[in-house]
């Protein structure tokens, strides 16, 4: 989920040699390119967590959801409005598209995957540190390739979500990082431009000025798994099943799910606004209390026995199973959301995929949840009338960013 990105070692050295530029001062032959349009080059190294050369989430349960680089990814590059004259061919005056160029891992061994990334603009930017100017960077590019890139503020929208991290991982997995960028030989490089984590995370560092660029992911992901209990004549104990399972014994599938945060002084989680300088993410006042999930084929299946332990001991608790979806949650609130989810389970006939079947319901304790996390529940017990809910079950944090550790995460 958090991408680094490692700038590449350019060379620009270069000679001062007085009888070449007699009667031009020093300052004159710093800032000659400071109001001449030209074609810069925009490049650097961006991490991903991961040993493949693809942007791909893979959940690994205790390890967290590992991501890493796919050819296809790009990043958006916002100088508000210093530097751009036209970008993308020459063809706009949007978001500078940084495209992926190729593979490019140090250490194999470091867990992280790197790749370079490149893009052209038409733009006036003078050589040399005195001339660096300030940039944003957002992750995926397509999601404000529209914006000017002249723009200190975009929207990240949470809707159309299908509960997959196939989905979610290219289109709502939503990053942001600052840098100075210092031309020389009409390439631009970009060093960290923060001093501190935008997400407020005290277990990572950002080194104002050096090669390593912190993207700080603007979202969470929370993992939600469904179950439910079934009674048969004579035998006085539940069986219990996945919600899929059941459905399937029913001749139903699931048509949508609704994720709604029942915490009503909460902000809406169906869109948020990023400050492009700053980082933040502030509530948008079109926002919605909630998100529409809407499976493009059935959900993952976690069955109780390969249900996620709580530790990797032998015999550790398993806590956590049922029919999955994937859903990434903005957290406006100062980089935190207090979030009380209820999910509403739609059905319908998997013969016509028309008559619509039973709605189910499910509740889930209140959990103050954070930018860069990753969360799942407990088996979610689903009922089909909402006033018989009683049992909330709980949200775990399994996962720090991308950050993959050596050793179990206390839940909570």
């Amino acid at each position: 989920m958090r991408n680094i990105v490692k700038l590449m070692k350019w060379s620009w050295l270069w000679m001062f040699v007085s009888s070449c530029h007699f009667g031009h001062s020093a300052e004159d032959i710093l800032n000659k390119y400071n109001d001449v349009p030209r074609d810069l080059t925009f490049r650097f190294q961006a991490s991903g967590p991961g040993g493949q050369t693809r942007v791909v989430l893979e959940d690994e349960e205790l390890n967290g959801v590992r991501s890493t680089w796919e050819k296809e990814d790009q990043v958006a590059l916002f100088d508000f409005g210093q530097v751009f004259v036209t970008t993308n061919g020459g063809k706009s005056n949007s978001a500078l598209v940084l495209n992926y160029k190729e593979h490019a891992d140090e250490n194999p061994d470091d867990g992280i995957d790197f790749a370079v990334f490149a893009g052209q603009a038409l733009a006036k930017m003078g050589d040399d540190v005195f001339n660096g100017k300030s940039f944003a960077l957002v992750y995926p590019a397509k999601a404000v390739q529209d914006e000017s890139c002249a723009s200190t503020e975009v929207n990240f929208s949470f809707v159309g979500q299908d509960g997959s991290l196939e989905l979610l991982q290219r289109n709502y997995l939503y990053a942001w990082g600052c840098a100075t960028g210092i031309c020389a030989d009409k390439v631009v490089t970009l060093y960290e431009g923060q001093t501190s984590c935008s997400s407020n995370l005290p277990w990572h560092a950002h080194l104002a000025g050096g090669e390593d660029i912190v993207l700080d992911n603007k979202m969470c992901i929370i993992r939600f798994s469904m179950v439910i209990g079934k009674v048969y004549a004579g035998d006085p104990d539940t069986t219990w099943m996945t919600l899929q399972q059941y459905l399937n014994t029913q001749n139903l599938e699931i048509a949508s799910i609704d994720v709604a945060n029942i915490n009503t002084n909460q902000p809406g989680i169906s869109e948020a606004n990023l400050l492009l300088q700053t980082g933040e993410l502030v509530w948008s006042q079109a926002a919605d209390s909630f998100v529409t999930v809407v499976p493009i084929d059935t959900l993952k299946e976690i069955r109780q026995e390969n249900a996620t332990p709580v530790s990797y001991e032998a015999g550790a608790e398993r806590v956590a199973w049922g029919s999955t979806f994937y859903l990434s949650v903005p957290c406006p609130e100062k980089t935190k959301l207090d979030f009380h989810p209820l999910l509403t389970v739609k059905t319908r006939s998997k013969e016509d995929r028309l008559t619509m079947g039973p709605t189910y319901f499910g509740a889930i304790t209140t959990k103050t949840v954070k930018e860069g996390d990753y969360y799942m529940t407990a088996p979610v017990v689903m009922l089909d009338d909402e006033t018989k809910l009683q049992e909330e079950a709980k949200i775990y944090l399994y996962y720090h960013s991308s950050y993959v550790w050596d050793t179990p995460i206390d839940i909570y």
